[in-house]
């Protein structure tokens, strides 16, 4: 396997220019020769940033073949689908695959580590002029997209307070399972009449019917589990590992002294294997009168 590096000069493909609107910035070139074509791939890679937003794409553009546009939000997202698959890479936009009359190979391969886009590659196999493979040409980058990650907005969230209902936000937790590759989330909050002064206490799920929390009924139930000598009661929506699905989903409320006194949403998912993943949970206090 070989880099190819080539000169400003002697590329037969160039990034775009810039202008007012968009800074377009170089990060690599390579080519091949095909010899039953007698023809050249050309490939190279650039930035494309946005001057007036700040948003930037990476993208691939090609003399020969279709190229591809790299999203970050899209990329991590599959960077976090192939490691939970452990796989080391993927492929995103053109690609020719090798068959049996043809060996000639084209990929453009995003790696990932810990989930998170680690390295851009592309990959070309031409042809001799006897149809058999050349030697792999390769270029690769890492750190392609530099940018720290943008806050993620809470997938679930409590209802927004208005002249009858007020709504407090009490906690928030999500999960991911790879095997539906799909983000289970859950948002706690208290919601009080303005009226009246009545409360309760719900929780919200993106994936799951939830739970509400009332409090009479829960402090009954906090006095019953005190006296049977256990630390905690579930309520609402729940999801029970079994043989063959190690998911677990719990809405707890611990009780101290025979009343209520924190609940805890604890959700356990699976890895791509079918395994149960490591579990997560949020805690917060039980609301005062």
């Amino acid at each position: 396997m070989s880099t190819s590096a080539s000169t400003l000069s002697s590329q037969l493909i160039a990034a775009p220019a810039s202008d007012s609107s968009r800074l377009y910035e170089t990060l690599g070139y390579i080519d091949g020769y095909d010899a039953v074509m007698n023809g050249d791939y050309a490939f190279v890679a650039y930035k494309e940033t946005d001057r007036a937003t700040g948003a930037s794409l990476v993208k691939i553009q090609s003399k020969g073949t279709s190229g591809a546009s790299f999203d970050p939000a899209e990329m991590r997202a599959r960077c976090r689908e192939a490691a939970a698959n452990n796989q080391s890479y993927f492929t995103w936009g053109y690609s020719f695959t090798p068959s049996l009359g043809d060996p000639r190979q084209i990929e453009f391969r995003v790696y990932q580590q810990a989930g998170a886009p680690h390295a851009l590659e592309i990959f070309i196999v031409t042809r001799k002029a006897d149809g058999s493979a050349q030697e792999p040409k390769i270029w690769r980058t890492e750190n392609f997209l530099k940018e720290a990650a943008p806050a993620r907005a809470p997938l679930a969230v409590a209802p927004v307070s208005d002249a009858s209902r007020l709504y407090e936000n009490l906690g928030y937790v999500e999960a991911y399972d790879a095997v539906l590759n799909c983000d289970y989330a859950f948002v706690a909050y208290k919601e009080t009449e303005r009226d009246s002064n009545q409360w309760r206490v719900y929780i919200r799920s993106t994936q799951t019917a939830g739970g509400s929390f009332e409090p009479a009924a829960i402090k009954n139930k906090a006095r019953e589990t005190g006296a049977q000598g256990k630390s905690y009661f579930t309520w609402g929506y729940s999801f029970e590992p079994n043989a063959g699905d190690p998911r677990q989903i719990e809405f707890r409320v611990y009780v101290v002294d025979g009343l209520p006194h924190h609940i805890e949403i604890l959700v356990r998912l699976r890895k791509a294997d079918h395994t149960a993943d490591q579990p997560k949970s949020v805690t917060f206090a039980w609301p005062q009168a």
